[in-house]
């Protein structure tokens, strides 16, 4: 079964570059759309409803966190792809599916695909989108993160 995924990034070459790796290295994910901006992905989520989104951290206008506080309900898996390594905290306080820094290695993106179908099979994926919502809406320091496990998430207090 394909999972079906959209790409988020303002530089063309990476969303290309990122599509070739997909097509080529992951042949079970299905590309429904490539956008350059945060708004235009707002719009392409909406219209077709993907289960995984690819999404740079940093764009123009609006980052990657704006965009996910946009939603109501999140009802995707997220996979950062980005050069910068320290958005590492905030991607794994969203409950992030997993963070990639570019340039991709391919057996990190077929591993944090793989982690999808797991994930999907479990029941707590509502509660996980709940605690990325609260988190990034949050202006209170975060007593606790959640940290991806295999079977579900930890929770680490920061101190």
């Amino acid at each position: 079964m394909k999972t079906t995924a959209v790409i988020i990034d303002d530089e063309e070459g990476a969303r290309e570059s990122l599509a070739n790796i997909l097509t080529s290295y992951v042949p079970d994910v299905e590309i429904l759309g490539k956008v350059a901006s945060a708004s235009e992905g707002y719009k392409l989520i909406n219209e077709v409803k993907p289960q995984l989104i690819f999404l740079d951290v940093e764009m123009p206008n609006e980052n990657a966190f704006d965009l996910i506080d946009k939603f109501d309900s999140v009802d995707f898996e997220i996979i950062f792809v980005t050069a910068y390594d320290h958005y590492a905290i905030q991607a794994i306080k969203s409950s992030a599916l997993d963070y990639l820094l570019k340039p991709i290695d391919i057996d990190d993106l077929q591993s944090a695909v793989a982690k999808l179908d797991y994930k999907m099979s479990q029941p707590q994926k509502d509660e996980q989108f709940e605690l990325l919502l609260e988190s990034v809406n949050s202006d209170k320091p975060h007593k606790k993160i959640a940290i991806p496990e295999s079977d579900g998430l930890m929770f680490v207090y920061v101190n």
